[in-house]
């Protein structure tokens, strides 16, 4: 329930007339997002016990990396089955960087462009079966750090680099995550 308790609680505190449902494959943090007062059992993304068009928004907050192909296609076909029409889909996950791995259970990054692929592209093993657009897309990116140095000068660098990059977007980084928000059609 790490990024998604965050998220169902944020909702809640702002939003109290939203009801807020969770689903976790993690049993001890289904019993702690219980703890905290949520609504949340456990389950997976690739069969979910929620009634078909049940939702008018999903936020699906990193669970997709974590998918093999089978998995990832069963998923994305059941969050769109219990999503209303015109509902909106947000999918936030990593890109491949070089601590991808370091997650022993992460399988593979899924770029924005593999999803939509997925629901629109014919040449695939197996296309979505929902039609969706695409709503808006934002890359995640890390700041630079040049130098690996406890010496004062080189900390002074970093930090004035971070200051550059925050400010001015410079120097460039790679995108290392996305947010991906689709509506369903």
């Amino acid at each position: 329930m790490g990024q998604v308790s965050r998220f169902a609680l944020i909702i809640r505190e702002r939003y109290s007339h939203i009801t807020v449902k969770g689903i976790e494959i993690n049993q001890d943090l289904v019993n702690l997002g219980i703890k905290k007062g949520l609504d949340v059992v456990q389950g997976s993304v690739e069969k979910m016990d929620f009634s078909d068009q049940e939702f008018d928004l999903i936020h699906c907050s990193h669970v997709i990396e974590h998918l093999n192909y089978e998995a990832i296609t069963n998923s994305l076909d059941e969050l769109l089955r219990i999503l209303k029409p015109n509902g909106y889909l947000v999918i936030r996950s990593p890109l491949q960087y070089p601590g991808f791995y370091f997650d022993l259970d992460h399988i593979r990054p899924y770029p924005p462009e593999a999803i939509l692929n997925y629901f629109g592209n014919d040449q695939q093993q197996r296309i979505g079966s929902s039609r969706i657009s695409e709503i808006g897309r934002w890359y995640r990116r890390e700041a630079v750090t040049f130098f690996n140095s406890s010496h004062f000068l080189i900390k002074a660098l970093n930090i004035f680099f971070k200051i550059a990059w925050l400010g001015l977007s410079f120097p460039r980084s790679k995108p290392n995550g996305y947010v991906f928000i689709l509506k369903k059609l």
